[in-house]
Protein backbone atom coordinates (compact mmCIF):
# COMPACT_ATOMS: atom_id res chain seq x y z
CA UNK A 1 0.00 0.00 0.00
CA UNK A 2 1.70 3.70 -0.90
CA UNK A 3 0.22 6.59 0.45
CA UNK A 4 1.41 9.56 -1.33
CA UNK A 5 3.93 8.01 -3.29
CA UNK A 6 5.96 7.22 -0.38
CA UNK A 7 5.74 2.95 1.08
CA UNK A 8 3.42 2.33 3.77
CA UNK A 9 6.24 1.24 5.62
CA UNK A 10 7.83 4.60 5.41
CA UNK A 11 5.19 6.47 6.69
CA UNK A 12 4.72 4.61 9.73
CA UNK A 13 8.70 4.43 10.60
CA UNK A 14 8.36 8.54 10.37
CA UNK A 15 5.50 8.57 12.91
CA UNK A 16 7.41 6.88 15.07
CA UNK A 17 10.69 8.63 14.71
CA UNK A 18 8.50 11.56 15.27
CA UNK A 19 7.12 10.59 18.57
CA UNK A 20 10.66 9.07 19.91
CA UNK A 21 12.34 12.27 19.27
CA UNK A 22 8.99 14.43 20.70
CA UNK A 23 9.74 12.00 23.67
CA UNK A 24 13.14 12.57 24.31
CA UNK A 25 12.75 16.69 23.55
CA UNK A 26 9.83 16.15 26.43
CA UNK A 27 13.01 14.63 28.84
CA UNK A 28 15.46 17.36 27.48
CA UNK A 29 18.08 15.18 27.17
CA UNK A 30 20.20 13.52 23.95
CA UNK A 31 19.44 9.93 23.36
CA UNK A 32 22.03 7.98 23.85
CA UNK A 33 23.07 4.45 23.06
CA UNK A 34 25.52 2.45 25.54
CA UNK A 35 27.73 -0.23 24.04
CA UNK A 36 28.81 -2.93 26.06
CA UNK A 37 32.53 -5.31 25.76
CA UNK A 38 29.88 -8.22 25.45
CA UNK A 39 28.45 -6.67 22.54
CA UNK A 40 32.38 -6.61 21.00
CA UNK A 41 33.91 -9.38 20.63
CA UNK A 42 37.65 -8.29 22.58
CA UNK A 43 40.58 -10.42 21.89
CA UNK A 44 43.00 -12.13 24.08
CA UNK A 45 45.86 -9.87 22.84
CA UNK A 46 46.49 -6.79 25.14
CA UNK A 47 47.69 -4.76 22.18
CA UNK A 48 44.68 -5.92 20.27
CA UNK A 49 41.96 -5.05 22.78
CA UNK A 50 44.12 -1.91 23.45
CA UNK A 51 43.45 -0.74 19.91
CA UNK A 52 39.83 -2.20 19.89
CA UNK A 53 38.52 -0.07 23.08
CA UNK A 54 40.64 3.05 21.44
CA UNK A 55 38.67 2.24 18.54
CA UNK A 56 35.63 2.18 20.09
CA UNK A 57 36.08 5.14 21.68
CA UNK A 58 36.96 7.21 19.16
CA UNK A 59 34.03 5.86 17.35
CA UNK A 60 31.90 7.26 20.32
CA UNK A 61 33.18 10.64 20.23
CA UNK A 62 33.12 11.17 16.63
CA UNK A 63 28.90 9.36 17.05
CA UNK A 64 28.54 11.93 19.77
CA UNK A 65 29.73 14.99 17.45
CA UNK A 66 27.16 14.40 14.58
CA UNK A 67 24.41 15.98 14.36
CA UNK A 68 20.56 14.27 15.18
CA UNK A 69 20.06 13.94 11.70
CA UNK A 70 23.22 12.49 10.27
CA UNK A 71 22.51 9.77 13.40
CA UNK A 72 19.30 9.33 12.47
CA UNK A 73 20.72 8.27 9.27
CA UNK A 74 23.08 6.28 10.78
CA UNK A 75 20.46 4.55 12.79
CA UNK A 76 17.91 3.92 10.10
CA UNK A 77 20.87 2.06 8.13
CA UNK A 78 22.53 0.53 10.33
CA UNK A 79 20.64 -0.49 13.28
CA UNK A 80 16.99 -0.36 11.44
CA UNK A 81 19.15 -2.07 9.01
CA UNK A 82 16.75 -0.44 6.25
CA UNK A 83 17.55 0.00 2.21
CA UNK A 84 18.67 3.36 1.13
CA UNK A 85 15.47 2.71 -1.03
CA UNK A 86 13.23 2.81 2.28
CA UNK A 87 15.75 5.46 4.00
CA UNK A 88 14.58 7.74 0.72
CA UNK A 89 10.85 7.13 1.20
CA UNK A 90 11.20 8.00 4.79
CA UNK A 91 12.69 11.31 4.03
CA UNK A 92 11.37 11.69 0.82
CA UNK A 93 14.91 11.77 -1.48
CA UNK A 94 15.89 9.95 -4.30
Amino acid sequence: MKIVGSPFSSWLHRIASNEVMDHFRRLKRTPTMEVSEQMVQIGNDLEEKMHRESTIESLLEILSNLNSEIRKLIEMRYFDQLSFKEIGGFLNIK
